[in-house]
């Protein structure tokens, strides 16, 4: 992401510097414009035509083409145009590095320029870019000798060109300089719609995101009322199995005392009658040993009343037989 913010603001820089060249060479070449024109002016009232010159011109950072709505004219032959001037040598201040600076997207024809307002602050501002200008005063000049009255006539209507000339770029550079002007406007305008525009995005924003913020804590309030309102309906059906499963756990506990204490009444029942019938038994028992000991004594006493008797006969025999 560094990388590209990178080449995008050295791009820009290299935008910038072009855009800049540009400008020094056009306002060059205006400039060779006017001191051509000025010598014209100054030559027209000589009768004898000057010897040849050559024009030394600014160096141009590069090259420029002809408009398509400005055909190439063949040069005249002048020679008020032989003079030879100096332009100013001073070379282009490179362009510092700028630092931080926002990066602009350009469209096709525009170019950005360091402004300076009325409180001495600069800013940069994108201006539609001046078209390049085909200059013909650096053209090749062919001097051919004449007469004088053919010099001054080539003089004359080299003069009157020179002034339409002059004209036009005056007409043009205030034209330029009003849509330099209105441009600048319009982008002051832009930059103010834009920064309205990205005001009323942020207002918009922190609304949306204030009115989400709301969302969300009304939705969490829901959410936790209908966690709380469950978590009592749970705690409500929890509390009402545990008393049905303590009322059933009574009820079997109590079901089970009475059946234990049915099943202790049962065994006790059965114990009684179990005791009652072995006193009967026992009882039986003992009427039966104490019946049984009397048919002994009985049975024993009849036998020895027999044994007694049959003794008695026998002693009897005894006593007959001696």
């Amino acid at each position: 992401m560094a990388d590209k913010r990178l080449d995008s603001m050295n791009e820009y820089e290299q935008l910038k510097r072009k855009n800049r060249r540009r400008l020094v060479g056009a306002s060059a070449m205006v400039v060779v414009a006017g001191i051509v024109f000025g010598a014209a002016v100054g030559s027209g009232s000589e009768d004898a035509p000057a010897e040849p010159a050559t024009v030394a011109a600014a160096p141009q950072p590069e090259p420029l083409t002809l408009p398509p709505d400005q055909p190439e004219e063949p040069a005249e032959q002048d020679d008020s145009a032989n003079d030879t001037f100096e332009m100013p040598s001073d070379p282009v201040p490179e362009a510092k590095p700028a630092e931080a600076k926002p990066v602009y997207e350009l469209k096709e024809g525009q170019e950005t320029v360091e402004q300076t307002d009325a409180d001495g602050s600069v800013r940069t501002v994108v201006k539609k870019a001046e078209p390049a200008r085909y200059d013909r005063g650096s053209e090749p000049v062919v001097t051919i000798n004449n007469t004088n009255k053919q010099a001054a006539e080539k003089a004359k209507r080299k003069e009157a060109e020179k002034a339409a000339e002059a004209k036009r770029l005056a007409q043009e550079k205030q034209r330029e300089e009003a849509e330099r002007r209105a441009e600048a406007e319009r982008i002051a305008a832009e930059e103010k719609a834009v920064r309205e525009q990205k005001l009323a995005e942020e207002r918009s924003k922190e609304e949306r995101k204030r009115r989400a913020e709301e969302k969300r804590a009304a939705d969490r309030e829901a959410r936790l009322k209908q966690e709380e309102l469950a978590q009592a309906r749970k705690e409500a059906e929890l509390k009402k199995r545990a008393e049905a499963r303590k009322a059933a756990e009574e009820k079997r506990l109590a079901e089970t005392q009475k059946r234990e204490e049915a099943k202790q009444a049962a065994e006790e029942k059965r114990l009684a009658e179990l005791k009652k019938r072995r006193e009967e038994q026992k009882q039986a028992e003992e009427r039966r040993l104490a019946d049984q000991k009397k048919q002994l004594e009985a049975k024993k006493q009849t036998e020895e009343k027999r044994l007694a008797e049959q003794k008695k006969r026998q002693e009897a025999e005894k006593q007959q037989a001696e």
